[in-house]
């Protein structure tokens, strides 16, 4: 199936009476993204967290979802008032049942520090704030961030994976190889040539958002961290 991404935001506390609210609201800053790519979808039986038909609203849903940090995303179907929540980040796949009506709504769980700095100073900006530089490890994910976090094409952004300047293998901070998985090198990257210490970076180039290969630093370019919080 084709990932093409459309992106709505509801943001909580939420009018809860008649579920229509004003798409700016004081107080909690928690946003859901509508994925319109997965309508029609549903969490598979080990991801569901709860199954519930009393409501009425994706905002009622989604605040639902909201009293659980386990909670990652929800389907709505507004018909018969059916709200699902799933435990994990929703991946498509042949065995992913399918449920007529639904909506999905994920859970925003990115930032980005607005302040150039460091890789290491990146990181340990994230980990003040309670999460960790991003891993990108589905192309449901680097879509997700291209649609909704990255505004600015001008900002370069630091992720989560570095090599060790030993072997030339990069990893996510997670201890995974970034080459186990989904991977969105720009072409010639990354440079296995470099004995220094090398670290990733998100940017846009040639009108897409492609991975690169950069230094560390500090005596490397400082650059905008993008922040993931689990």
């Amino acid at each position: 199936m084709g990932y093409g991404i459309s992106v709505m935001a509801i943001r909580l506390p939420l009018c809860m009476l008649i579920g229509i609210c004003s798409r700016v609201l004081t107080g909690s800053d928690v946003k859901y993204v509508m994925h319109a790519s997965l309508t029609g979808y549903t969490c598979t039986n080990n991801q569901v967290l709860f199954d519930v038909t009393s409501l009425r609203s994706a905002v009622s849903c989604a605040a639902k979802c909201t009293e659980t940090t386990t909670c990652y995303g929800v389907f709505h179907r507004r018909q018969d008032m059916r709200c699902i929540g799933c435990m994990e980040e929703f991946i498509v796949s042949t065995e992913t049942p399918m449920l007529n009506g639904t909506r999905y709504y994920r859970r925003q769980t990115y930032k980005i520090i607005d302040t150039k700095l460091s890789w290491n100073e990146s990181k340990q900006r994230c980990g003040d704030i309670g999460g960790h530089l991003a891993y990108i490890k589905s192309q449901e994910e680097q879509l997700f961030i291209e649609a909704y976090i990255t505004h600015d094409i001008r900002k370069t952004l630091w992720l989560g994976g570095r090599n060790s300047g030993n072997t030339g293998e990069f990893f996510w901070q997670d201890g995974d190889p970034v080459s186990d998985g989904f991977t969105n090198w720009r072409d010639g990257h990354p440079l296995t040539i470099c004995s220094s210490e090398q670290c990733m970076i998100l940017f846009y180039v040639n009108q897409e958002w492609v991975w690169q290969d950069m230094p560390c630093g500090p005596s490397g370019v400082n650059r905008y961290g993008l922040c993931e919080f689990d």
